[in-house]
């Protein structure tokens, strides 16, 4: 775990997952593994009757469904 004034950084040994603690109570995530990370992003999905999105993040392959 690094720690900043601002932010903290938190991941396992292997940084296969790194979350981002941001001082606007934001949590950002790093997954490098693109099978991993799809996996949570469907898990969020799936979980949007109590999780929002607040990233104001759009993209043109989201319509393409």
């Amino acid at each position: 775990m690094a720690q900043s004034l601002q932010d903290f950084h938190v991941g396992d040994l292997e940084c296969r997952e790194v979350y981002q603690m941001h001082h606007h109570d934001k949590v950002m995530v790093c997954i490098p593994d693109a099978t991993v990370r799809q996996d949570l992003v469907q898990e969020l999905i799936d979980r949007s009757d109590v999780i929002e999105d607040c990233s104001g993040y759009a993209s043109p392959m989201d319509d393409a469904e």
